[in-house]
């Protein structure tokens, strides 16, 4: 390629990646969910709203005083979880994702903190910028951004209602950028990165030692007088910045300890149920799904990942052989994320792959790497179609991948604010809700407390109502569709009321979500007549 061409596009290169990092800022902004419905979103924004207001625990648990009636584990909402003692409401959730978000909502109230993930995201886009730089020159760096800024994986989780892997991908991704720097200030930097990385997803803190382990390399070769840095100092530099690095990262360690420990009763607790759930029988599967999912959604291009560390041999521009270095660690963090989830249990689907969102910045330098090293090698025409077109189609291929599997569609989560606005508005005050899709995100919206109908004994459905009457609470039962034969089958053969044989109070029209009230059964059966009150979908908004 003629130097000229390749210089115009080194100087092009920072812009590249910064402006891919922008647009998926301004996507992340204008097309995700900013909805707290489900369990992972109301997880994560109810506990920043907590941390905001001065507070780690739900105290008390609610409806308490209604025990053993209803089950004490039937008043957490999904997200939530009973601590120890019995006494209170704990985050099942890691507290890194809320905890920015908090800062967000102090700063800029509570409706900033849906602006964190998309934010995140275009971090995580300059921080894989920055690696690709550093493995293959500012063209790899931002065919890198490129590549990563189109993704199906990311775009699939930059739309959805905030959760944490792509967070946990963006800390990571600028944990391994800052790691290659020679100063002792990004060696502290990459390890609060990575402490961050840990705070978010603590499963994860296997891969520390990924970047921790190239570091203690460089530091044993400086004492070896090997440095594969020669213009750094030979004065223990190389230590001091593994030390910093180590720092970051045992501060977080100790960070989710306490909070565990706090929340749980234990440092080795968490929120999760993981006992029974890893198993060798899901290695195998894995093994086969996850390579096979990659390259359906990020196409056929990824397998050029494999060739990385062979295409990034020492330069002239690189003589210190810091894009090999790259590149092997790009490898080593991408088995690394894999070993993670390999004996947990995925499913066949598309969404499956955003457990190995970590590994996708790696990747796409590494098929940076080698496009740009293919690029300089062919002639200047050919070169320029390689680092022009060859990126342009495989990200309209990811954006139109994308789009098919629903990530500019979230229009579906508007339900949940809809359906708590209507209890808040049209319900009574003493409304208690017997629900378990919506049983955290109808507590966000409407500040009415619920029960978990799902662990409710199959015996104890007419009690909980009557019990709840009884005590001057008005209950009603609010299901999603795919809910309502689950709750029959979990209760008819045991209750008048599991039989749901009388017309609901609300419907949400294209949704379908309903709101039973138990008063309107007659007791011979079937309802009183009164009509089902169908909530509109608001219109698109032009």
């Amino acid at each position: 390629m003629a130097h000229g061409l390749e210089r115009a596009l080194e100087r092009a290169a920072p812009a590249v990646g910064a402006m891919a990092a922008i647009v998926v800022v301004i996507v992340g902004l204008a097309e995700g969910s900013a909805v707290a419905g489900g369990s992972d979103s109301y997880g994560y924004v109810s506990l920043a709203h907590l941390i905001a207001s001065g507070r780690l625990r739900v105290e008390p648990v609610p409806l308490a005083e209604l025990t053993p009636a209803i089950p004490l584990r039937a008043l957490a909402p999904l997200g939530y979880r009973l601590s120890p003692d019995n006494d209170a409401l704990v985050p099942s959730y890691a507290p890194g994702l809320p905890l920015v978000m908090a800062v967000f909502e102090w700063i800029a109230g509570r409706q900033a903190v849906f602006w964190v993930v998309p934010l995140l995201a275009g971090l995580a886009v300059w921080a894989t910028y920055l690696l690709g730089r550093l493995a293959g020159g500012p063209p790899a760096g931002a065919l890198s951004a490129v590549l990563l800024a189109s993704s199906p994986v990311l775009l699939l989780q930059l739309t959805a209602a905030p959760m944490s892997d792509l967070p946990a991908t963006a800390w990571w991704a600028l944990a391994l950028a800052l790691v290659f720097s020679e100063s002792r200030a990004s060696a502290l930097l990459g390890g609060l990165a990575a402490g961050l990385a840990i705070l978010t997803r603590p499963n994860l803190v296997p891969l520390t030692l990924v970047p921790a382990a190239l570091l203690l390399w460089r530091a044993w070769a400086q004492r070896q007088g090997r440095c594969p840095v020669p213009s750094a100092p030979r004065s223990g530099a190389a230590a001091q910045r593994l030390a910093l690095f180590v720092a970051g990262v045992v501060a977080a360690g100790l960070a989710v300890a306490f909070l565990h420990t706090l929340h749980y009763g234990s440092p080795l607790e968490s929120g999760y149920h993981l006992r029974g759930l890893f198993g060798l029988e899901h290695a195998w599967p894995n093994l086969v799904l996850y390579p096979a999912l990659a390259v359906e959604m990020q196409t056929p291009l990824l397998l050029l990942a494999l060739a990385g560390p062979l295409v990034s041999s020492r330069t002239a521009k690189d003589a210190e052989g810091r894009g090999r270095a790259v590149a092997i660690v790009a490898w080593c963090f991408v088995l690394a994320v894999l070993a993670c989830y390999l004996f947990y249990p995925a499913f066949d689907s598309g969404a499956t792959l955003r457990f190995l969102l970590p590994a996708i910045p790696p990747l796409a330098v590494l098929v940076a790497v080698v496009l740009a090293a293919l690029a300089r090698r062919l002639p200047r025409g050919t070169g320029l179609l390689v680092l022009a077109v060859v990126p342009a189609m495989v990200a309209v291929h990811g954006v139109a991948d994308a789009r098919r599997r629903g990530a500019f569609d979230t229009e579906g989560d508007r339900k949940y604010p809809i359906i708590g606005e209507h209890v808040a508005e049209r319900l009574p005050r003493n409304a208690v809700l017997l629900a378990m899709q919506h049983s955290g995100s109808v507590r966000h919206y409407s500040g009415r407390p619920t029960v978990r109908w799902d662990l409710i004994p199959q015996r104890r459905l007419d009690r909980v109502v009557k019990r709840l009457e009884q005590e001057g609470y008005r209950p009603y039962i609010l299901l999603e569709p795919w809910e309502v034969p689950r709750f029959r089958e979990r209760f008819r053969d045991r209750s008048r009321l599991g039989l749901l044989d009388w017309p609901p109070l609300v419907e949400l029209e294209r949704a379908q979500v309903r709101i039973y009230d138990p008063a309107d059964r007659d007791p011979a059966g079937g309802g009183r007549g009164r009509g089902t009150e169908v909530l509109p979908w608001p219109a698109a908004e032009e």
